[in-house]
């Protein structure tokens, strides 16, 4: 039996539609599948992140927490020249003040939470040295040093 032209048209068509259904039904069972896998990535990422926050059992079968205290912030700040000093204030904002030659301390409580970040620029072009210190709950927890013309120190850290 012989088919005509228009026949065979007719069935390349269909077939041709067919495939393109097929092709976007696995197209389709892909993104789902992906999609299934991203969830399970998420769950597991929050998962995660939930035993950190909270804490692993620890031997005893009694759970360790983070402490959501304040912490006792102490900044250094020492120089061989006059310094602008801006830093972390007790309500999570910043403070600037302008220290004389030698050194300068400054004691407070911050928020849980809350990064320290302290910075010291030398105010002179002549150069010189900056050095800056964070403590975080009477344990150092970044220092930072610098040296030359208006030069930079700057520390940050999280005191949790």
């Amino acid at each position: 039996m012989e088919l005509t032209p228009e026949e065979r048209q007719r069935i390349y068509e269909e077939e041709k539609v067919r495939i393109e259904a097929q092709d976007r039904v696995r197209a389709g069972k892909r993104w789902k599948a992906f999609g299934w896998t991203l969830i399970g990535c998420v769950l597991i990422l929050v998962v995660l992140g939930r035993i950190a926050v909270v804490g692993v059992p620890s031997e005893t079968g009694v759970k360790s927490t983070p402490s959501m205290r304040p912490n006792a912030v102490k900044y250094y700040v020492s120089s061989n020249g006059p310094v602008e000093v801006s830093y972390t204030n007790e309500t999570d904002g910043m403070n600037h003040e302008r220290a004389a030659i030698g050194y300068w301390d400054k004691t407070l409580t911050l928020p849980f939470g809350a990064t320290a970040y302290v910075t010291a620029q030398s105010q002179s072009d002549t150069g010189g040295r900056v050095f800056v210190r964070i403590d975080c709950n009477g344990q150092e927890a970044k220092r930072s040093e610098s040296n030359g013309a208006y030069a930079i120190a700057v520390a940050a850290a999280r005191c949790n």
